[in-house]
């Protein structure tokens, strides 16, 4: 069959031969190659190297889960190698241009929803398609001003954990203009709210893990939430305290806003009993190995509450920040502090037994996570609705 003749008569399989050719679609099945699969859902993701991987690992598991035929779409040729030896069983399709991408939805018409796990400036390629669905899913939940801006308005729906998302962008102030936001639960959390049954101070025979989770710099001044100026001595501070042990987990974009911080780990290493943990360890196993967290503003506040242990929150006075407001304060869940003398007392007023905050928290999970959706595995039940077969 020519080239002409089979864009005449058989335009889907022109298509994919053309995607196959030019190497943008790569379907790992390994008895059948060349067998392509309707997919009916993309999951996007816009971002490169290491970032692009560490969204993948956050939601691979539940898209697999949903047994939906779902695409992995990456818009970095690096990148696609990377995912690629990390996610051998995955179907992934690499597109670095808008043209790519109108090419590769030519040659899937059963396409039906597209998923973004962040907001990259790449997901206008598949936005532009009007004939699809796009949810956002994001990465995590947070109070950064970046949690409630009208351009979640780009998408039809956005997903969010609990009351305290939709809360934010509410009293954001601006029209929806048919955007809907759907309480799902945070599935990543699920096995870590099964610790809650158990008091954290119970947890490892009365010993104090605690795990500091500074975010990073930012890049603006006004959403520079980060603790990272302080934290060198925080951590020695706190090591000062009986009974405690220290662990560190840097965000990965840890110097990309300011580059005094690019060699923060070297200072942190030198710490005598301090644990820095590297970066490419899954979050999630430092969680359950701990019962005390020092944290920033950022989505590791919500992560750090699905355990129900004390956490101790840093906002600083020196800075004029900007957060997105939801109904519920931090100073109702976390113990808020500025400066080490306020962290060391009050850890050692929660450690000596007045957890003041307990109750706070145990109402936040349910207004943040979301704690019925996330037990009962709404996010995946939602995946199956949008993406199932019978739709086509």
């Amino acid at each position: 069959m020519s080239k002409l003749t089979k864009l005449l008569h058989n335009p889907k399989l022109y298509f994919k031969d053309a995607l196959i050719n030019i190497g943008l679609l790569k379907i790992k099945k390994p008895d059948s190659p060349n067998v392509f699969i309707d997919y009916t859902a993309i999951l996007h993701i816009g971002e490169k190297g290491s970032n692009a991987l560490s969204y993948i690992k956050l939601w691979f598991d539940y898209f697999v889960e949903a047994d939906i035929l779902f695409l992995i779409l990456l818009r970095d040729k690096d990148t696609y190698f990377l995912v690629k030896e990390a996610f051998p069983t995955a179907n992934i399709a690499c597109a670095t241009t808008t043209k790519e991408v109108n090419t590769l939805l030519q040659a899937l018409p059963t396409i039906q929803v597209c998923f973004y796990s962040s907001n990259t400036g790449n997901n206008f390629s598949l936005l532009r398609h009007t004939h699809l669905k796009h949810i956002f899913i994001g990465h995590g939940d947070s109070d950064k001003a970046s949690s409630a801006r009208k351009f979640f308005r780009a998408y039809d729906e956005n997903w969010v954990s609990g009351q305290a998302h939709i809360d934010r962008i509410k009293n954001a102030n601006f029209a929806l203009n048919g955007l809907k936001n759907i309480k799902v639960g945070r599935p990543t959390l699920t096995q870590l709210m099964h610790l809650s049954s158990k008091d954290w101070k119970d947890r490892f025979n009365e010993a104090f893990n605690l795990l500091y989770l500074p975010t990073w710099e930012g890049v603006y001044k006004q959403q520079d939430y980060s603790s990272l100026e302080h934290i060198v001595e925080f951590s020695k501070k706190v090591l000062q305290l009986e009974n405690i042990k220290v662990s560190i987990k840097l965000h990965p974009h840890t110097g990309k806003g300011n580059k005094k911080f690019l060699k923060i780990n070297q200072k942190l290493e030198d710490i005598d009993d301090l644990n820095l943990i590297p970066l490419n360890n899954p979050l999630s196993q430092h969680i359950v190995a701990s019962n005390l967290f020092i944290c920033d503003i950022s989505a590791v506040v919500s992560e750090c509450l699905a355990v129900d242990s004390p956490i101790f929150l840093y906002i600083p006075k020196d800075k004029e920040i900007v957060t997105a407001k939801s109904n519920m304060d931090y100073s109702e869940y976390c113990y808020i502090f500025s400066s080490s003398d306020e962290l060391i007392g009050l850890i050692t007023r929660v450690i000596g037994g007045d957890d003041y905050l307990a109750n706070g928290r145990k109402m936040a999970q349910d207004y943040i996570i979301n704690t019925e959706d996330t037990l009962n595995q709404t996010f995946v039940k939602r995946l199956q609705q949008e993406a199932k077969v019978d739709n086509v």
